[in-house]
């Protein structure tokens, strides 16, 4: 996006950058499937790993459209794709595991969620900049300013995701059915959070000032509240929900829902926060600590997933999730001298914010 400002690449240029991320995407993928062969998590000849690793370069090719497209003046697409690409998950996985609950079922939902994705991008980056041509200079400047992110991406995906693969190693396929179930109905709570993380971020960029820290504050309250509404009104209506969606065989998933919403709260606090330090250029402190709660995550899981199963790894990814908004707080209150209390206690002139916006009152919506 940043050279696509600066008239560096043509339009064409542009596709032909984000089409060579596919090459960029595979290394990953070799790179994961050696780590986790050597780790003895999974072996070669277990289809999991396949289809985890077989996700990546999809993964990477639509994160990179994504910025793409903001670079080439389509914001609204970039959260069209953004707001789309989850619910179509949700669907595809609510089917797959009512045919078959287990965990390759699960990532090849994963995998054609992510194929549909990657197929809408390419018909809006050609119908905007037609055939991709490989740019002819600037390879060492795309890699500074594409990587970095695009290995944050991959490791914020890792985070959410560890815990269903730690999971399928330890316990027995219809454990792993019954947590999918679960994330799916909890991780509807995160699309509010990423979706004011989306509108924050080239906000933040453009704007440094303590205005946009107010801004960023109010928003981390707004979300943080509704997450906590939402959450509420989950854990009372959650367990009959999974069992309306996917049958009375899903009743067990109740308990690792309900262990579960917290975090997932958790998490929308950290979108919106995360999408603000990125803004600000703070990748390298966001990638520490994604890095740390990844890591976390992951022995979390290992400990408590053989002895509590789908409960486990749902107190695994929530005591993760909130070391991982914990921290991005800390690091934008010590950024902006904003106070921690500022950015999670709700205030009633939030409200009124709140529905200025949906009002079409934008100086309402953003004023301190």
């Amino acid at each position: 996006m940043q050279l696509r400002s600066r008239r560096a690449l043509t339009d064409a240029e542009l596709f032909g950058a984000v089409c060579s991320s596919l090459l960029t995407g595979v290394g990953v993928a070799v790179v994961a499937a050696l780590f986790v062969d050597a780790a003895g998590l999974l072996s070669p000849g277990e289809p999991s790993l396949w289809l985890m690793c077989a996700s990546i370069p999809l993964m990477t090719f639509f994160l990179n459209g994504q910025v793409a497209l903001v670079g080439l003046g389509r914001g609204a697409w970039f959260r069209r794709t953004l707001a789309l690409r989850d619910p179509l998950f949700f669907v595809l996985v609510l089917g797959a595991l009512t045919v078959h609950a287990t965990l390759e079922v699960a990532l090849l939902a994963w995998i054609a969620h992510w194929l549909v994705s990657a197929a809408a991008m390419t018909v809006l980056l050609y119908r905007r900049c037609g055939r991709p041509r490989l740019p002819a200079r600037g390879w060492r400047h795309l890699g500074a300013a594409g990587v970095p992110p695009l290995l944050l991406a991959l490791t914020v995906q890792a985070h959410l995701r560890l815990d269903i693969i730690v999971l399928d190693l330890v316990r027995n396929p219809a454990t792993v059915g019954h947590y999918a179930a679960a994330v799916g109905v909890a991780e509807s709570i995160l699309y509010g959070g990423i979706a004011l993380a989306v509108v924050l971020f080239p906000r933040s960029t453009m704007d440094l000032s303590s205005r946009a820290a107010v801004r960023t504050a109010r928003s981390v309250r707004t979300v943080f509240a509704a997450s906590v509404l939402a959450a509420s009104i989950l854990w009372v209506a959650g367990p009959r929900l999974l069992t309306l969606l996917f049958g009375p065989g899903f009743a067990a998933s109740g308990t690792a829902l309900r262990a579960l919403l917290p975090g997932v709260a958790g998490m929308a606090v950290f979108f919106v926060l995360a999408s603000d330090l990125a803004g600000r250029g703070r990748l390298r402190a966001l990638a520490t600590i994604c890095a740390g709660a990844t890591i976390a995550n992951l022995a979390l899981n290992l400990a408590l997933d053989p002895h509590f199963g789908a409960t486990g790894a749902a107190l695994a990814s929530t005591i993760s999730y909130w070391a991982s908004a914990l921290a991005v707080l800390a690091a934008f209150a010590r950024l902006t001298g904003m106070s921690i209390a500022r950015c999670i206690i709700p205030r009633r002139r939030d409200a009124r914010a709140v529905a200025a916006g949906f009002l079409g009152r934008r100086g309402d919506a953003l004023s301190g």
